[in-house]
């Protein structure tokens, strides 16, 4: 494969997914699968609020009982959301590395721990297939993201009947409550519409919802077998590769690092079998 060969990865098929080097180095390489978190740790603080979810109680009047329950409702909804947040092709813009999704200068300093880290390039529908043979999440949609300047004019909204939130807490009835924050499509609209000012991100995202039964379920970590979606492994251009140059050899995946000298980016290619440090 030739120096330059990484660009057969800038296309719509594939996705990238920025990592910090100890992330990547002690949890998905040993392991070959990568965590796909709750809401709790998306960084907006628009998707995180769940202000779209709301409940009504009979009469209007304050229930301390019907609150009580909807806070564990929002809880379990946190939780049992999960979303895998990557970088997707933003069409061809040049023939410049940093228009790709592997080499966007300002995601290496934002999610690549500033160019310490490293960047996984995924072919999108084999992710997504994997996702399916988990077995324990219900792949609710996986597509762009769009942006707006006005969220509160286009946000959709749930309300819960307070007199139903019993029944939904039951154990067992987690398909149930994703049937009824889901009303028209809501979730589809609420988790792949964010601000205009996240749109130089080209967001391509996968959310699901974890149907494990149980209280104690909702704190499950969901790890993705990642071996045969993972098409290259892109490091930072400050990774430090003489410290970790015998673990990459193990990769059976293609590594290049990033290199920026003289104002372009340039990606230098390892064969895992041959990787020096010179």
């Amino acid at each position: 494969m030739q120096e330059n060969g990484i660009l057969q990865f800038d296309t719509e098929s594939y996705i990238a997914h920025y990592t910090k080097k100890e992330t990547f180095l002690e949890y998905i390489l040993p392991t070959m699968s990568i965590k796909i978190g709750n809401l709790e740790n998306l960084n907006d603080l628009h998707e995180r609020s769940l202000d779209w979810l709301d409940t009504e109680t009979l009469g209007h009047k304050y229930d301390l009982g019907s609150n009580q329950l909807f806070d564990r409702l929002r809880k379990m909804v946190r939780k049992r959301l999960r979303v895998l947040c990557c970088a997707g092709y933003r069409g061809s813009r040049g023939s410049g590395l940093d228009n790709t999704a592997f080499c966007r200068p300002r995601m290496w300093a934002q999610y690549g721990e500033e160019s310490k880290g490293v960047c996984l390039v995924f072919d999108k529908e084999v992710l997504a297939n994997a996702i399916d043979e988990y077995g324990k999440l219900e792949l609710i949609e996986k597509k762009k993201m769009k942006y707006c300047s006005f969220l509160h004019d286009v946000n959709n909204g749930v309300s819960i009947v307070s007199t139903e939130l019993n029944d939904l807490l039951t154990d067992g009835n987690e398909a149930s409550v994703l049937k009824s924050i889901d009303k028209n499509y809501n979730l589809k609209h609420t988790y792949f519409m964010k601000h205009e000012d996240w749109e130089g991100e080209h967001e391509f995202r996968f959310l699901g919802w974890l149907t494990s039964e149980g209280k104690d379920a909702e704190d499950e970590d969901v790890f993705i077998n990642i071996k045969d979606a993972l098409k290259a492994v892109v490091l930072g251009h400050d990774f430090p590769l003489s410290a970790y140059s015998s673990v990459l050899r193990e990769l059976k995946t293609p590594v290049w690092q990033i290199n920026y000298s003289m104002n372009r980016y340039e990606a230098r290619h390892f064969p895992t079998d041959k990787i020096d440090t010179k």
